[in-house]
């Protein structure tokens, strides 16, 4: 960086974002080492030229940096994420903290749509109300209703066994 090395380096001091204590190599580290002209406009906040355009207004990129140590920018001018690592030569996942190894993949949870899955609750419970009175009435079910209420039932062990989750 051939910007003031105590702007880059500032986030060191009393008051830095959690998780650049200690003094390793993170992403916002790696980033602001790599600009020109950075100055830093608040606690975990940075400005300076965006690279992927070669801006020389110092306020087009904006940097800042999360609680959980993951790199914000945002260049003003239009330059996309992917463009602005490159121009200094980092890659994406630099702006993420590393992840602990615990030796075995890492699982993550699908997000659930609970209204989707409440709808899907109600629907299966509404055939399998009208099969089993049908059948309480002494009255076949037809293939098709046969089907559905199969299906129903298989849906709604299936969202029984999200909720194990």
């Amino acid at each position: 960086m051939t910007g003031d090395p105590k702007v880059a380096r500032a986030h060191l001091l009393p008051g830095a974002p959690s998780g650049a204590e200690g003094g390793g190599e993170s992403g916002i580290y790696k980033l602001l080492d790599r600009l020109e002209r950075v100055r830093q406009t608040g606690r975990d906040s940075w400005r300076a030229p965006c690279p992927g355009h070669n801006g020389r207004n110092p306020s087009t990129l904006s940097i800042s940096a999360t609680d959980d140590g993951v790199v914000l920018l945002k260049c003003h001018a239009g330059c996309d994420v992917q463009t602005i690592v490159e121009a200094v030569g980092l890659s994406l996942t630099d702006l993420f903290p590393p992840r602990a190894s615990t030796g075995r993949p890492q699982f993550r949870r699908p997000s659930r749509d609970w209204r989707g899955i409440v709808a899907l609750l109600r629907h299966e419970v509404l055939v399998l109300h009208v099969a089993l009175a049908e059948i309480a009435a002494g009255r076949t079910l037809s293939a098709d209703d046969a089907k559905a209420f199969q299906r129903a039932a298989s849906n709604l062990l299936r969202l029984e066994a999200l909720s194990d989750v």
